[in-house]
């Protein structure tokens, strides 16, 4: 199974490049995935057993990081000025990355919760 043949989406994703404590983080320029983009709540174990909430969920063929922002928008649509994703309307979290495997245990691609 090919899950490339579901991400059709198109959504802007910004990339965590750095801490640099204090609370600050810097982010990489927007890029643009396709995706297959769920706008449902869902209730997801981590790997240390808690329960969490995500507001929405990603599937993509690209590697998502912890920390970093989607957006279910184009590239071509975001502003100029949306180099900090916490500052852009719309823009949500990724709070946790899932592995999709096949039966063989091939990766397939990832599936990203947001906040």
């Amino acid at each position: 199974m090919n899950i490339a043949k579901f991400c059709k989406q198109h959504v802007s994703y910004w990339g965590l490049s750095a801490n640099a404590g204090y609370g600050d983080r810097t982010f990489s320029a927007p890029v643009e995935h396709l995706a297959r983009w769920d706008d449902s709540q869902k209730v997801v174990l981590t790997k240390d057993g808690r329960e969490i909430t995500s507001s929405a969920s990603v599937m993509t063929k690209s590697v998502p990081v912890m920390g970093s922002y989607y957006k279910q928008a184009d590239v071509n649509t975001l502003d100029s000025s949306d180099v900090n994703p916490v500052n852009v309307d719309g823009a949500r979290m990724v709070i946790m990355v899932e592995q999709i495997l096949d039966v063989k245990c091939r990766l397939l691609g990832y599936m990203a919760y947001l906040s």
